[in-house]
């Protein structure tokens, strides 16, 4: 079973070294929008035709402005190669979940941002299917998992990409459990988290950034505990659309209908985004 403290270590490094690297990192013209699926790299302004007439003011000035008084927005589909590992526990008989015989699922992200407050939206859907042997035979456990994730974020300054954020995640779950001897065994769940969490982009030349990402939550008040870590690396091949690569992990721990659930989805991350 995967430790406590190792899922906990896992949401809260990441806060703490962007927090950390937050003064020395931040981009000089932030445009925070990014992960999972996006550089931010905008299309280059054009000073010679931003003069406004009569005016001895460079007009660049007044188009920044009017850039954060705009709304901001990245559409992102994304493949997520997550293999889901952990343990299930049942009539006090623990159940390993070593990488799934069968995977699929279908994944959007969505952003918006105005000035330093912005909005994250994030949809998963997943099917898994594991075959694993134990001292009474094989046990196949499947399951269909929808993730939903909610942010609020707040960029902690004008020259930093670096944003906190709070929000909720959601997990509604089914899970059919067919084991040699006992009686099969189906849970139907809904975990709703509140989590905290902190992420930063910054730029590696013209066309690419990176991203970093780390949040906690659960707390008890639904699950027990639930974190998410991920890094991306996104390449702007063209003026506001960009392709992504990078891992995520997320992770899970909570009781259902008598079935104790830890639960860790991790593996590579690929997207194709469109920002306007």
């Amino acid at each position: 079973m995967l430790p406590r403290t190792t899922g906990v270590l896992a949401g809260l490094c990441v806060p703490l070294l962007l927090s950390a690297l937050a003064g020395c990192l931040s981009s000089p013209a932030p445009d925070p929008l990014g992960a999972p699926g996006r550089d931010h790299t905008a299309a280059p302004l054009q000073p010679t035709s931003l003069a406004a007439p009569g005016s001895g003011e460079p007009a660049l000035q007044e188009v920044a402005a009017a850039e954060q008084d705009s709304w901001r927005f990245l559409a992102s589909a994304y493949l997520w190669l997550a293999s889901k590992r952990g343990v299930i526990e049942l009539d006090n008989v623990g159940i390993p979940l070593d990488d799934p015989d069968e995977s699929s699922g279908a994944f959007v992200y969505l952003e918006a941002e105005h000035g330093r407050w912005g909005l994250i939206g994030d949809l998963d859907f997943l099917n898994s299917t594991d075959a694993t042997d134990i001292v009474t035979g094989t046990v196949t456990v499947e399951e269909d998992s929808f993730i939903g994730e909610l942010d609020a974020t707040y960029r902690v300054g004008e020259g930093s990409t670096l944003q906190v954020l709070l929000g909720v995640r959601w997990l509604d779950s089914t899970q059919d459990i067919d084991r040699p001897v006992l009686p099969d065994v189906s849970t139907d769940t809904t975990q709703v988290d509140p989590i905290v969490g902190a992420q930063g982009t910054w730029p590696l030349g013209e066309r690419f950034k990176f991203r970093l990402r780390g949040d906690v939550g659960g707390f008890g008040v639904d699950s027990d505990l639930t974190y998410q870590m991920f890094g991306v690396l996104a390449w702007e091949f063209v003026p506001h659309w960009g392709l992504t690569a990078g891992y995520r992990m997320l992770g899970w721990e909570f009781e259902s209908d008598g079935v104790d659930n830890d639960l860790r989805l991790s593996g590579m991350l690929l997207g194709l985004a469109a920002s306007f």
